[in-house]
Parts: C-alpha cells; structure tokens; sequence
C-alpha cells in the first residue's frame, strides 16, 4: 500500500518510529487502532 502525506507528516512518522524503535508500518497501524477503538468511522470524527 502506499500513500501520500507532508513531508511534516512523513518526517513526524519517522520521528515516532525511531524513539521507540518501531518500523514507520508499525506506528501508522498502531494510529488507526487508536482511531478506531476511539470510535472514529468517519473523517468527521478524527477532525
């Protein structure tokens, strides 16, 4: 899969990944757990 994002964004996934190291797939799946344990089903939602 791939997708697209700011480099902001890239750099902040990078940043996560690396203090706990993680790989950049890890975090990114670990961040839509979170949305959707929260309930977040729509874009809505995680605005």
């Amino acid at each position: 899969m791939s997708f697209r994002t700011t480099e902001q964004n890239m750099n902040y996934l990078k940043l996560i990944a690396e203090c706990d190291n993680r790989s950049q797939s890890y975090i990114l799946n670990k961040m839509i757990d979170a949305f959707r344990k929260r309930g977040c089903f729509t874009l809505e939602q995680i605005n």
